[in-house]
């Protein structure tokens, strides 16, 4: 999914996202852990689509 970024986007986006603490750049300012830092932004997007709240999945159904 993330393929089409480069680290420097990635880590503008973890910015964006207040992650920034996941990211950890090498000395030649490339991502470290460039895996993670995809996997946490992936997360983040998901849970913004789709809000726990709204997945009740226990709850009953009610008909009309």
């Amino acid at each position: 999914m993330w393929n089409d970024f480069t680290d420097f986007e990635l880590a503008q986006l973890a910015q964006e996202y207040n992650l920034q603490s996941y990211v950890v750049f090498t000395d030649r300012l490339k991502l470290a852990n460039r895996e993670e830092v995809e996997c946490m932004l992936t997360e983040y997007e998901y849970s913004v689509a789709f809000p726990q709240q709204s997945l009740d999945i226990n709850s009953e159904v009610v008909y009309n």
